[in-house]
């Protein structure tokens, strides 16, 4: 069988990923890596064998440390010896620094921890669904992460800070190409996390995003002026690109307390209620 020779782009691409699974990667590395990915199948299947052998081989690095090099986070000892994650000197996160990344932010654990986020679905996913096959739906998921202002990355469990910003991660294993996470309050006002909507810009469309349980990370930590008491954060998958204003429509004509939108076939939605605290 003659091997066909690669291109640069996948040449790139999987040296990218070998870095990503040794621990060697930097935030501009990972954010090319990942938008190639998500057009470019050979190379997507290339990752998922290297994702399965990290899976198998106990020496691997842990997927929270894999992605939290990701974003710009290093590994450092502890007084015990043990490894635990920290801001870069200078780090800044920003959706429009790393527009196209797929990066989380991890929670902070004890020195003797390791946190999986694919496995953290009990302390993050306590979550409702509809849409067509809701019962598929709670195969999907998502993450909160909240970073407050002293920078420390936490996984948000029933409560968040009023001066949080927010990050994201998704588990895709019903396979939809487009994600809209946006957060409703008690007052019916809407929240934009994914995507963004700036004011005065003209309505976004769902980010297409990648298939499969991951955990797949969002880019950057989002602030928002939450000045409700409750925030209900959904995650919506969907066939197609839903517009942001549609969206909004349907969480105004909802006939829920919390907001939760009905949005047609094709579609599922997951949410989970925080309290906002001052």
């Amino acid at each position: 069988m003659i091997a066909t020779a690669l291109s640069p782009a996948h040449t790139r691409t999987r040296r990218a990923i070998a870095a990503h699974f040794a621990g060697r990667t930097s935030t501009a590395r990972e954010t090319t890596m990942r938008a190639h990915l998500l057009t470019c199948p050979p190379c997507k299947g290339h990752y998922q064998r290297h994702l399965t052998l990290a899976r198998l081989d106990p020496r691997a690095l842990p997927a929270a440390d894999r992605i939290a090099r990701g974003l710009g986070f290093r590994l450092r000892a502890s007084g015990g010896g043990h490894r635990r994650a920290s801001l870069v000197a200078g780090l800044t996160v920003s959706v429009a620094a790393i527009a196209v990344a797929a990066l989380a932010i991890f929670p902070v654990r004890k020195p003797d921890q390791r946190v999986d986020p694919a496995r953290a679905v009990g302390a993050n996913a306590d979550f409702t669904a509809r849409g067509t096959g809701a019962s598929v739906g709670r195969a999907a998921a998502f993450w909160t992460y909240r970073v407050g202002v002293e920078g420390t990355p936490r996984l948000a469990d029933q409560a968040i800070q009023r001066g949080d910003e927010l990050a994201f991660a998704y588990s895709n294993p019903i396979g939809k190409p487009f994600l809209m996470i946006f957060g409703v309050d008690e007052h019916r006002h809407v929240y934009w996390f994914h995507p963004a909507w700036p004011p005065g810009q003209a309505a976004p469309a769902a980010v297409r995003v990648a298939e499969g349980p991951g955990p797949h990370e969002l880019p950057g930590a989002i602030h928002q002026a939450l000045d409700g008491r409750r925030l209900n954060v959904y995650a919506v998958f969907s066939d197609g690109a839903l517009e942001a204003s549609a969206v909004e429509a349907a969480v105004s004509l909802s006939a829920t307390p919390d907001g939760l939108p009905a949005l047609g076939d094709g579609v599922v939605v997951i949410g989970r209620t925080y309290e906002v605290q001052p």
